[in-house]
Order: C-alpha cells, then structure tokens, then sequence
C-alpha cells in the first residue's frame, strides 16, 4: 500500500513501475514466457490508481477555500458540525453531518483504490469471468496492447515515434469535423491485423492509455475497412481495478432528465447546431422528453432544470440523462462544469463542477453526459483522462454513456432515441449503444453519416443491462396476483 499522504513515494513509485512494466516485457520477449506478461500488466493497471492518490493530496484551486480539495473539505465539515453544535443549532448541525457523510464517501473511495492489486489469471477469472479485454500503454517509443481472453494473455506491441501525439490528436480532430476527410492512423492496420488472428467474441472492453483516451475506437477500421463497431460492441474502463461500491440501491424513478434553457438563440432546430459554447438546444429539450417518455420518469426541462434540481432529485433515478452544455477546463479539470438553469441565486449558480461531483451520493446505474466533450479532458500520469464522466464513477455510478467531442443537437436526439428504446428491450449497454449507432447509419445519408455525427459516444464501465425486472415479468406476478384473488372471493362466495 503507498501512503496516500506522501507525494514523493508517490512519484517516486510511478517511475518504479514504469521501469517495472518495461523491464517484464523484456523478459517476456526474451523467454516468452507468460508470468513476466502477468507482471507487467499488473504494473500497468496499478500505475492507473496513482492519479487518484494524487487527487486528495492536491488542492483544487490552492488560494481559494470555495475550492479545497477532498480531505481539506472534510476538516471543514467537522469544524461546522462543531461550531453549529456549540450554538446549538441542530438544522446546520445535521446538514454538515451530511455532508461529511458524503465528503468521506468520496474520500474512502480514493483510499481503497490506492491499494496494489496483483492481477493474474486467478484475478481476472474471479473479477471479468468470460470478457475479451485490451489493456493498453502509451510509452516513449512503443505502444503495448495487453489482450487478455479465455484468462490467456497475449501482447502486441507497435513502434511510435514523436509525431504519435500530433498524429492522434489530427485524427480526432478529422472525425469530429464533418466537412473533415478522414485517413487511418498509420498503426491502425497492423492493430487490426493482430486482432483478427483471435477469435474474439462480439463484447470487447478497452482500457485505454493516455492520449488514447481521447480515442474512439469505434471509428477505427477492421481488416476489412469496416468500422470497428461492426466487429465489436465496445465499452471501456478507466483501469481494470476499477472499484465497484457495493450498496443497496433507492431508487423511483426508472430515467429523469434534465434539459435546461439558454437565452443566447432562440429554439430553432438546425443541423448546424452542436453542443458547444452556449447556443439554446432544442434538440436536447427534444431528447430528455422522448428518454423519459421511453423509459419512464421525470424530466426537468427549461427553467425547472437547475442546479438544485439536480441536488434534490439525482438520488433517486435508476438512470441520469443530461441533456446540456459542459464546459471542460484543461488548466484545472476539476473546475470543468455542466450547466443548468440558474435562477439568480449564489447558492444555485447553475454550475455543477467535477469537484462537486465527487461528494455525491448517487445511485443510478448508469449517467448520459449528452453535452459537448463530457468524456475529454486533461490527460494525467497513470489513470488518464480527468472528466467530468470520472466524477460520476466516484460518485457510486458504474457506467457513463459520453462525448469525446461537441454533439451534434440533431443527430444525437436520434441515437439517444435509439439506445434507451434498446435498454429498454433488455440490451446490455454497450450493444445498445452500438446498435444505436447502426440504427442511426441505415438510415442516414451523405454527409450524415460522418463519425462526426456518431462516433462521438462512447460506454465508460459496467455493461451489463440495466438491473430491473422484464416487464412481462411484472405482469405475469400482477396477473396471478389477481387470478388468486378472484379464486379466494369466489371460494368464499359460494360457501
């Protein structure tokens, strides 16, 4: 276990096991055998967890208390519960007992994950069962894909060089522009090669590496110059050791949605629109109500999506739909922000930040980030992308459905139609998602059916289907219900 508290065994670490991870590859290119690719891909994964031991120790915005970091925020907590305790103010008293309750959550969940995990094939059978998943590790002058199936694990590396970045970062810029025309990346064939040699099942779960964060996978090709959505129905990880918190779940309400106004433009459908800036959105306003006419629940719309909206009714959804604007900060990821309604009031600004995020005590299933850019951000040592979608896993959610570039206020209503009418009819979450990309191409035409217009979301987490009993289940307990209570009255009638 590294102490959470102590920076410099943390960077010291780090470099240990990068040097770690390279120096087992070595021995496995130089034995062949297996146990020294187990190593390095433990050391790999547990490289991930360092960004969270990082994130309690730094401060989010060092000279300003509105911004102090996790465990600050928690000294906070209790110096309010003892100051209301002391006046003898029980209201205050209880609400920072809340809070502290929350702030701990979030604190306990960075501490569990800051523990070492040796991954093996004992530990993948237990933990991913019969799942094909692809590690991956951006070096200096290679790139290394575990791919661990039937708990065999086997290893492809590809030679890059400084452009590599340059390089990624032009080719998402060509799928998330849709007048862009778009060339393979120059390691994609040789990828693609090396996956079709296996007999991978449809379900593939990816857990990318640095800039290939910024990555969808989707978009690449097949060796057949197919998209590679056709292959797989992908989702992603933010590392294998990914905590799952295990509590009870309360929910009531199946979907709720919120969709907020803008006064920058009026609402006017229009192809040209995407999420980005503070352009009025009525596609969004489309989408939230058909999520929630589809699954059930409650959408807050316009005026009524605010903030406080969110804070008094987000515990209760099985699953979260924003429909929005985010604002993404790469200077200081965790003062990105999505927006809602504001009405004014200091305490409901209309801005809810990755930090307070972290706090939150959530127990949806799954959260749609349905805004611009929700699923990119600055990219960290070890762990990856800083998002607003990461807050949310550490918020107890799962899985999140996000956008690695602005969406499309047109296209997106569409795909989103398609996917929650796909969970409905009992799809596990990435073939729901993925068949809704297909189902939005086979109609689409021309210029439609650029990736810009599709490829932008992607499933970070859990997969499986939403946990709820089938409707025809309900229905048949219903009917027999009234079947025994029809026979028991007329039992009694004619005696």
């Amino acid at each position: 276990k590294i102490l959470v508290s102590d920076e410099s065994k943390l960077r010291i670490a780090e470099d240990f096991y990068q040097y770690a991870l390279y120096f087992n590859v070595l021995g496995y290119d130089k034995s062949k055998d297996e146990s020294f690719l187990w190593k390095a891909l433990s050391f790999n994964e547990n490289n991930k967890s360092f960004l969270l031991n990082s994130l309690i120790n730094q401060h989010l915005l060092s000279d300003d208390p509105e911004y102090l970091s996790l465990l600050d925020k928690r000294e906070e907590m209790k110096q309010m519960i003892n100051t209301a305790s002391a006046q003898g103010d029980i209201q205050n008293q209880y609400k920072y007992l809340a809070l502290l309750d929350s702030v701990q959550l979030a604190v306990d969940r960075v501490i569990e994950y800051s523990h070492f995990r040796i991954i093996d094939k004992a530990w993948m059978k237990k933990n991913y069962q019969d799942k094909v998943v692809l590690s991956t590790h951006v070096g200096k002058e290679q790139l290394y894909f575990f791919l661990i199936q039937d708990h065999e694990i086997a290893l492809k590396q590809l030679p890059i060089d400084e452009n590599f970045k340059d390089e990624l970062l032009s080719y998402r810029t060509m799928l998330s522009h849709s007048d862009s025309e778009i060339k393979e990346l120059t390691w994609n064939a040789e990828l693609a090669q090396w996956l079709s040699s296996y007999e991978i099942e449809k379900d593939l779960i990816i857990v990318p590496d640095g800039v290939l964060n910024w990555l969808p996978f989707e978009a690449l090709s097949d060796i057949n110059g197919n998209y590679l959505m056709e292959s797989y129905d992908i989702s992603y990880l933010h590392s294998l050791s990914q905590p799952n918190v295990e509590r009870q779940k309360s929910v009531q309400k199946p979907l709720i949605s919120y969709a907020p106004s803008f006064d920058a433009s009026p609402l006017i459908a229009s192809a040209d629109i995407v999420r980005n800036g503070m352009s009025s959105l009525p596609g969004a306003y489309q989408e939230a109500l058909e999520a929630t006419e589809i699954l059930g629940g409650e959408a807050y719309t316009k005026t009524d999506a605010t903030e406080g909206a969110f804070r008094n009714t987000a515990q209760n959804a099985e699953i979260i739909h924003l429909a929005t604007h985010a604002i993404v900060d790469d200077f200081d990821p965790e003062l990105s922000k999505l927006v809602f309604y504001t009405n004014g009031d200091s305490l409901d600004d209309g801005y809810l930040h990755t930090y307070e995020i972290y706090a939150m005590d959530l127990n949806a299933e799954l959260v749609t980030l349905s805004a611009c850019n929700t699923g990119y951000g600055q990219i960290k040592k070890g762990e990856g992308v800083m998002s607003l979608s990461r807050a949310f896993a550490y918020a107890g959610v799962p899985s999140a459905v996000v956008s690695l570039w602005p969406a499309s206020d047109k296209s997106t209503p569409e795909l989103m139609k398609y996917f929650y009418q796909n969970l409905k009819d009992g799809q596990s979450k990435d073939v729901a998602l993925n068949n809704a990309r297909k189902q939005y191409l086979s109609t689409a035409k021309g210029k439609a059916r650029h990736p810009f217009y599709w490829g932008g979301f992607v499933l970070i987490g859990d997969s499986q289907p939403i946990a709820r009993q089938s409707n025809w289940i309900i229905y048949l307990m219903g009917l027999s219900l009234i079947i025994v209570i029809g026979a028991v009255a007329l039992k009694k009638k004619r005696a």
